[in-house]
């Protein structure tokens, strides 16, 4: 059961998952795309729009959506304490490893502005 090896949460269509101790994770949209930068503890899964070859989230208003679907999820997650204390060990507010991806740093800040 994957829910019992993972702590999930879902917000819209999207979903994010932590592992017993955070680890660098993958963006899915069933299939894998893309590695999260370093310091994102968890794994996304969602309907991305990417394009043809697979390896990239194309620039959509879905995937903005589904951005801030992702931080909320993970923002939920904040709700316990101890969970919370992981994300913010692993997300360091001033980590800026997602190597100018505008995407995935603007979902970085939604999650520390959060």
């Amino acid at each position: 059961n994957v829910d019992a090896a993972y702590r999930v949460f879902r917000r819209g269509d999207a979903v994010v998952a932590f592992g017993e101790t955070p680890a660098r994770g993958w963006a899915h949209a069933t299939l894998p795309i893309c590695a999260l930068p370093r310091s994102f503890g968890f794994s996304v899964n969602a309907p991305f729009d990417v394009v043809a070859s697979r390896g990239a989230l194309r620039t959509s208003a879905a995937n903005v959506q589904l951005r801030q679907q992702i931080s909320g999820a993970v923002l939920d997650a904040c709700q316990d304490d101890e969970l919370r204390a992981e994300i913010f060990d692993f997300l360091k507010p001033d980590d800026d490893d997602d190597n100018g991806d505008a995407f995935w740093g603007a979902c970085r800040r939604e999650i520390v502005d959060g």
